[in-house]
């Protein structure tokens, strides 16, 4: 097997991982080692966003290797096609999930920071925080119900 545009996207995609892991893991590392606290809501909102890029990679990984990324001139099976189609289903999720995570990491870091006593910036951050809420139900409903019923989509 020759080494092909897929392979080069999988790899750069991977390495984009790593480092975040690596940066996820020095954040992490501080508030452990440094701080000595455990660690709080801002962090593990960047803990799941994390693990939900993994998992989109990894998908990625598996499409890549089924033929469903690519131009080239591959041969899909009609199961492998099926299957495909499930990847690309779930990963349109996962992306919008983990699309919201780091903007939740920042709100419970706002909610930490912006006290009680500053009534009218709290009232916007739960405003602010309603909307983001809301806009992430409305992402995420869009992308699991666009087409019923939904095994018609494979």
């Amino acid at each position: 097997m020759t080494l092909g545009s897929d392979d080069y996207a999988v790899a750069t995609e991977w390495t984009f991982t790593a480092a975040a892991i690596v940066v996820v893991a020095l954040r992490i590392s501080v508030r452990l080692l440094y701080h000595r606290s455990w660690p709080n809501k801002s962090d593990i909102w960047v803990l799941i966003g994390l693990l939900l890029n993994i998992v989109l990679v990894a998908l990625y990984t598996w499409s890549s290797r089924l033929g469903g990324t690519g131009l080239a001139n591959y041969v899909v099976t009609e199961q492998d096609e099926i299957i495909l189609l499930k990847i690309s289903y779930v990963s349109g999720v996962i992306w919008d999930i983990g699309l919201y995570m780091p903007k939740f990491s920042l709100l419970a870091l706002y909610y930490d920071v912006i006290l009680i006593v500053f009534r009218k910036l709290r009232m916007a951050l739960h405003v602010i925080t309603g909307f983001i809420v809301s806009a992430a139900l409305v992402t995420i409903c869009i992308d699991l119900f666009w087409c019923t019923p939904i095994p018609s989509n494979w």
